[in-house]
């Protein structure tokens, strides 16, 4: 933390002196020394440094594209855990305006060529209807936009039982979770191409497109399981959601954190099951 402390003072100076070449080297110092505190319980010791060196990138106009988006990332997850969603919103537009380059390996496993979008697009999603006072029932429109709007409101749901400390409150938003979500029909992954096969343009672009939306959905019920485990052991609630998660065929080549998420919930229920047996036994 002091570390950190003293990159805050200095990139200030460096920026003052408009001394890139230091901007640059407090950017990578501050990133290598916050590493270790990038979970949530510590993202908030993180921000004051990661911002201004984040603002100090911007105001050079630095061409470090992809640490410029992580930073903005990071100070978005902290505005996030602190409620400030339109701050973290507005984080999250800096990230997705900055350019880096683009990973065919992302876009294959991920559906997104940009590495970092898949962390960002469902920030700000949650920052977008958490901010903009959303209305949590679907419009009657069409079909798509339908489907959207449920899938929205199962969001909404999400991010109000994540705030709860009552049991019973978090319990009831996690059921109308449950229930927004099982209006909609299962989307699973694209199925994986033969060896040696190679998708045209059209065709990968649906693909990443279905990619995409198979990892929201499963991520969204993976929330479920957690959040109704964790720390309120909602019981029901984990048995219902669970099944969405480890309906999906994910490839283990490619899909090793949704193969992991499975596992997980998988490891959840078992240890349930087992604690249960110890109970009545």
């Amino acid at each position: 933390l002091k570390v950190l402390e003293g990159v805050d003072e200095v990139v200030t100076a460096f920026l003052k002196l408009q001394d890139v070449d230091g901007v640059h080297h407090c950017a990578k110092i501050a990133w290598n020394a916050g590493l270790p505190l990038l979970q949530q319980e510590h993202r908030h010791l993180l921000k004051p440094c990661f911002a201004a060196v984040a603002k100090a990138l911007e105001a050079t106009s630095s061409p470090l594209g992809r640490l410029r988006t992580a930073l903005h990332l990071e100070v978005a997850k902290a505005e996030a855990d602190s409620e400030s969603f339109t701050k973290a919103a507005k984080e999250v537009t800096l990230a997705l305006a900055l350019n880096y380059p683009p990973s065919a390996e992302a876009a294959v496993v991920w559906g997104f060529e940009r590495s970092l979008d898949r962390f960002l697009q469902p920030l700000a999603r949650a920052a977008r209807l958490r901010g903009g006072g959303v209305a949590l029932e679907a419009d009657s429109g069409g079909d798509e936009e339908s489907k959207a709007a449920v899938d929205d409101d199962a969001v909404v749901m999400l991010e109000r039982a994540r705030e709860s400390k009552s049991p019973a409150i978090r319990g009831d938003y996690l059921q109308k979770a449950v229930d927004k979500l099982a209006l909609l029909p299962a989307v699973p992954p694209p199925a994986a191409l033969s060896a040696g096969a190679t998708a045209d343009t059209a065709s990968a672009a649906a693909r990443a497109e279905q990619l995409r939306a198979a990892r929201s959905r499963a991520e969204l019920w993976a929330e479920i399981v957690v959040m109704a485990w964790i720390p309120c052991e909602l019981e029901g609630l984990v048995r219902t959601a669970a099944p969405h998660v480890l309906a999906a065929d994910w490839q283990a080549t490619g899909d090793k954190e949704m193969m992991l998420l499975q596992a997980s919930a998988c490891a959840l229920v078992a240890f349930r099951t087992k604690q249960g047996d110890f109970e009545h036994g």
